[in-house]
């Protein structure tokens, strides 16, 4: 969920009107990439470094679209895993995509907050990254994510039901 307050504080009201997309779906997509990428360096044993890599340098500033190729390249550099096949690794990305499972299960939030932190300096507005670093916009995030929409997911009733399996654990309070 991207609150419509935040695109609002931190994003420019005319360059959202330009850029004509939904953000929520513009990140998931772009998530995905960086996403199945994970996926494939775990399940192929890559042991592919995904800490502190660089958005910039694979995301288009105007459109907010991901240069798969780009992003190989730069997770290959901050592996310094330099014998990785590239074309290899852009046709495992291509056919796990086909797959179609949910965004939100193959996305990484902290990945969308870059991709969104990013999109704020760029395309959805005219910020300094100081002003919407990952680490601020997450806790703003947070913030804005009330209880009633946790209660409306599948987790808070998977939680209601283990709880109701395993008395007397309780996880959750019991205010309803």
């Amino acid at each position: 969920m991207t609150p419509t307050y935040l695109l609002a504080e931190f994003g420019s009201e005319e360059k959202i009107a330009q850029f004509n997309r939904d953000v929520k779906l513009v990140l998931l997509e772009n998530g995905m990439s960086v996403g199945y990428l994970l996926w494939i360096s775990k399940c192929d044993g890559l042991n592919l470094t995904f800490d502190a890599i660089t958005f910039s340098k694979f995301i288009d500033e105007q459109t907010l679209q991901i240069d798969e190729l780009k992003l190989i390249q730069e997770i290959k550099n901050k592996s310094q895993a330099f014998s990785l096949n590239e074309k290899y690794l852009q046709e495992r990305l291509k056919n796990q995509k086909s797959n179609n499972h949910d965004p939100w299960q193959i996305c990484c939030g902290h990945d969308l907050v870059e991709i969104l932190s990013f999109s704020l300096r760029k395309v959805l507005g005219s910020n300094k990254a100081a002003d919407v670093e990952p680490n601020s916009l997450e806790r703003s995030l947070r913030l804005a994510y009330e209880e009633i929409y946790f209660r409306q997911t599948q987790l808070y009733l998977d939680i209601r039901t283990w709880e109701s399996n395993n008395q007397p654990f309780r996880v959750l309070r019991n205010d309803t």
